[in-house]
């Protein structure tokens, strides 16, 4: 895959074939902490990496991804992952939108013939704490006791603090 630099890089990320879950934490692909200081501008940087490892993910066998998405290096709202999954982006004159900060000139989107949303289930979990009014898909809590926090942030505590993901790691290349 790439990080977001698009720089060729190999990619780890978990996978447990008796629950067909893999587990994606994007900051090991497109991390901050994974480019040198001050060498790229953020209008450069993009999630395109991410849609090679979830198309792996898929491919391996997995029917739910969870995909944590702090301490990426991007803000570019999954314009390069979405490319990446065959989405197109297009100009008045048909033209491919190649970089998210060309989404100015945005005309039209065509989505893929066929989408990995309709192959397996996604969990996002962020490192913020998101409000629950913006929340639309809640998801069950692990912990009774956390009921301020939100959704996405308990389940993915449950699944790095509790220890519940068991698997085996994957690279994509």
């Amino acid at each position: 895959t790439t990080d977001s630099a698009a720089r060729p890089r190999s990619a780890q990320w978990w996978f447990s074939t008796s629950r067909s879950v893999a587990v994606v934490e994007t900051a090991h692909i497109i991390g901050l902490a994974l480019l040198p200081h001050r060498q790229f501008h953020p209008f450069e940087l993009d999630t395109f990496g991410i849609g090679n490892v979830l198309r792996d993910a898929v491919g391996t066998g997995a029917q739910d991804l969870w995909v944590g998405i702090g301490g990426s290096s991007t803000n570019d709202a999954g314009f390069g992952m979405a490319r990446s999954l065959g989405w197109q982006f297009l100009d008045h004159s048909h033209s491919p939108i190649l970089r998210w900060p060309d989404l100015v000139r945005l005309a039209q989107v065509r989505p893929p013939e066929h989408s990995l949303a309709e192959q397996c289930r996604f969990l996002v979990a962020v490192d913020v704490d998101i409000s629950p009014e913006y929340l639309t898909n809640d998801v069950d809590s692990c912990d009774p006791n956390s009921k301020q926090r939100s959704s996405f942030m308990v389940s993915w505590e449950c699944i790095t603090n509790v220890g519940f993901f068991r698997g085996v790691g994957r690279t994509s290349t």
